[in-house]
């Protein structure tokens, strides 16, 4: 994974602040909107995720000469960048999900985010070489 922080700890500091409150209790109806706007988000990154995978795939596209095969692992290393950022993203706005149906106490719901998370953590684990 890229080494750059997306916001990582602000959304760790965020959902540990929620949870260990334990009185903040978000509206149920606001919560599931945001979720479903956070879905659509999700839908839209994994769809370019899949994009940025093709992207390095660069065999045969630059040709055998050397500069041709420095150019080609650059423009795949920048597509493996991209990928891992995807995935960042992706990460976090999960993560965000399952704070905030936690807050509208909405348990259940929050654990299906949690093991969709870890799936496509694993997919992406497993698809980002």
């Amino acid at each position: 994974m890229a080494t750059t922080d997306y916001g990582q700890a602000e959304i760790a500091a965020f959902s540990s602040a929620i949870t260990s409150a334990g009185h903040v209790k978000f509206d149920e109806a606001a919560v599931r909107e945001v979720v479903r706007l956070y879905d659509v988000i999700i839908a839209q990154l994994t769809t370019q995720q899949r994009e940025i995978l093709k992207a390095t795939q660069t065999e045969g596209f630059f040709g055998t000469l050397r500069s041709g095969q420095e150019l080609a692992s650059g423009f795949s290393n920048k597509a493996q960048e991209a990928y891992d950022t995807c995935s960042q993203f992706l990460q976090g706005i999960m993560r965000l999900q399952e704070t905030y149906l936690r807050a509208a106490g909405l348990y259940e719901d929050a654990d299906q985010k949690n093991a969709a998370a870890v799936r496509i953590a694993t997919e992406s684990m497993n698809n980002g070489q």
